[in-house]
């Protein structure tokens, strides 16, 4: 009969399979948020605030702050965040390792906009994410733009998710990354932006800087092949 219903859902692109909460995704990420008493959530590249929903689901109630470029997705992050008390959003910049204004590339699915050029990698797996125009926006520090948000006590999780720009933006992070308990990346596996920094490069950024990783979160895929080539990297501090 199970298999008969799964063979039913998956005609729909859906799946059925065993739900173990210690030992799933989502139930290893309320783990290590609960483990390092995460009460300050720092979404950088938050779009429409698909980042700060899924932590809703997972039961976190703390403070989330989101930092979003891109003026079509900052009206609907707002509008999102607006609905809850303690989810703020950052007035609308990129963030990078200096202050000033840049240009961003803005993608059809808006999801993969960024400042780099993409390759054709990346426009031959996913049509929908070519870029469609430009806007030129506010250039800011994370250091320097999180500081109204923090506070003695604020335990960090920093989520970067920039489209190959996260180095850069670590750059102008110093300051939270070292307060900073759990940090997410993503890391791309192929070179999907001119000019991105490696996963490997990203994931030894992070070990000289006293973090190991602690999840791999898969994300997207090339439909033509299979090959993974975006991943989410969850680092925790080492000396935990």
């Amino acid at each position: 009969m199970l298999n008969l219903l799964r063979e039913l859902v998956r005609k729909l692109g859906f799946d059925i399979v065993r739900y173990p909460p210690l030992h799933s995704h989502s139930g290893r990420m309320r783990r290590i948020i609960c483990f390092h008493k995460i009460n300050t959530i720092l979404d950088v590249g938050a779009n429409e605030g698909q980042f700060g929903i899924s932590m809703r689901e997972l039961a976190y109630d703390g403070r989330i702050v989101s930092f979003e470029p891109l003026s079509s997705a900052y009206k609907r992050l707002e509008e999102i965040a607006g609905r809850d008390p303690n989810w703020l959003v950052a007035p609308r910049m990129a963030l990078g390792r200096t202050s000033g204004k840049i240009s961003i590339n803005v993608a059809e699915n808006l999801e993969s906009s960024s400042i780099l050029p993409m390759s054709a990698l990346h426009t031959d797996a996913a049509p929908a994410s070519s870029y469609t125009g430009t806007e030129i926006v506010p250039l800011e520090t994370l250091d320097e733009a999180s500081h109204s948000f923090l506070e003695p006590a604020s335990v960090i999780y920093l989520k970067i998710d920039t489209q190959g720009f996260e180095a850069e933006v670590l750059a102008g992070a110093t300051n939270v990354l070292s307060r900073a308990e759990v940090v997410q990346l993503e890391m791309s596996l192929a070179d999907l932006y001119q000019g991105q920094p490696s996963y490997m490069e990203l994931n030894q950024f992070m070990i000289s800087n006293g973090f190991v990783i602690a999840e791999l979160v898969p994300g997207f895929s090339d439909p033509r092949t299979g090959h993974l080539l975006q991943a989410d990297g969850i680092f925790v501090k080492r000396n935990v």
